[in-house]
């Protein structure tokens, strides 16, 4: 499913399996953290995201267009 992600627990730091909603090329984030609010941009369709893990659950993940990806890099600056 696009959008989906797991996990798997590796000592303190856990990987996050993340499927563009666009093209379905899966990337694995290392997060220390089991909650993140921030952004993503796919490697292979360059598709920016955005979406909130709180908890070690999935909360929002949305693909975003260029125009609100380029606002939202300015207000986590």
């Amino acid at each position: 499913m696009p959008g989906e992600l797991t996990r798997e627990a590796l000592g303190l730091v856990v990987i996050i399996k993340v499927r563009c909603k666009k093209c379905d090329a899966e990337t694995r984030l290392s997060l220390v953290d089991l909650n993140y609010d921030g952004l993503f941009r796919c490697w292979k369709c360059k598709q920016p995201h955005i979406f909130v893990i709180e908890n070690d659950k999935i909360k929002y993940f949305q693909p975003l267009s260029d125009e609100k990806y380029g606002k939202q890099l300015e207000l986590d600056l």
